[in-house]
């Protein structure tokens, strides 16, 4: 009787030693998923945001080339579907300037501090705490005066699921009419 006594008491310390093993794995596996995870995020959170500016790039650049249409001739107007997945777009007419913002990325886009041209717009990031700003701007100031929906006023356009549509027309004498239709 002794015998089968210990035995049961070997099994049982079998039972509980894969328990424990079980556990220690487990323990294990979410600690290295959980490291992967805290490399592999930021990365792909750097290489989304880096996409997204290179797409804004691409469509601030249509914009400008649509706007540019429209200056020989007074009356004319061009409309404009401008999609916003992340950031916002900045109309600000005190200071004659289109730019699109992304704020708090990761993403290190450009040398912190200096305006970047490219094409017809400047890039320019800066510092944010940890993270960083990133500004796409359109500089119409001595070209255009820009009126926002009849007024001289800042007009931020945020994140959104559809696009913006966005009419741009010529009013004569520099005078530059952006309307959100």
């Amino acid at each position: 009787m002794l015998k089968c006594k210990n035995f049961r008491n070997f099994e049982k310390s079998k039972k509980s030693q894969a328990w424990v093993e079980t556990v220690i794995y487990t323990l294990i596996g979410l600690s290295i998923i959980g490291i992967v995870l805290g490399i592999a995020l930021p990365k792909i959170k750097e290489m989304t945001d880096r996409a997204t500016i290179e797409q804004t790039l691409k469509g601030m650049g249509e914009m400008h080339q649509k706007i540019l249409a429209i200056q020989s001739a007074t009356g004319s107007s061009r409309l404009v579907d401008f999609r916003i997945k992340e950031g916002k777009l900045v109309f600000d007419a005190d200071a004659e300037t289109i730019s699109y913002v992304m704020e708090d990325t990761n993403l290190l886009y450009s040398e912190v501090g200096t305006p970047v041209p490219e094409g017809a717009m400047t890039i320019l990031t800066q510092e944010s705490g940890d993270n960083y700003d990133i500004s796409l701007i359109l500089n119409y100031s001595g070209t255009f005066n820009i009126n926002f929906n009849g007024g001289q006023t800042v007009k931020e356009l945020t994140q959104a699921p559809t696009p913006y549509r966005i009419l741009f027309k010529n009013q004569g004498v520099g005078n530059l009419e952006v309307t959100l239709i």
